[in-house]
């Protein structure tokens, strides 16, 4: 037991440094595929679709946001199978991969606060 306390130390100080890196980390300018800056816009633009939903009562334009913002991530998800470099996860780059991390974060963030709206609570994994 005695003996597996300096590994446990050398975990949660290397998951500290690998946390301070995240919070000092410009993710945007780390992607680049287009479909990637094309969820990024759609991201943008949630502020401007609650506003026209709401300036025009016509909740709907919420549901067709969401529905195009899921199409998008789920069609970047698929990418990934046909090129390798497009994977969420890369071995070899921890820059692109913690990028593609607060992008999947991001576009969940905004899938949970419009499901808010609509008083759906959002599951936290699919079965």
């Amino acid at each position: 037991m005695a003996n597996e306390c300096p590994k446990i130390y050398e975990q949660i100080f290397d998951a500290n440094n690998k946390t301070k890196k995240i919070a000092n980390f410009n993710f945007v300018n780390n992607l680049q595929d287009e479909s990637e800056i094309n969820i990024l816009k759609k991201l943008a633009n949630y502020p401007r679709s609650i506003e026209m939903a709401v300036a025009n009562f016509e909740p709907h334009r919420l549901a067709f946001y969401l529905q195009e913002l899921s199409s998008e991530f789920h069609a970047l998800w698929n990418k990934g199978s046909e090129n390798p470099q497009l994977k969420f996860i890369l071995k070899n780059d921890e820059t692109t991969t913690f990028a593609r991390i607060y992008l999947i974060l991001a576009v969940k963030k905004i899938i949970s606060q419009c499901l808010e709206i609509f008083n759906i609570k959002a599951l936290e994994e699919m079965r």
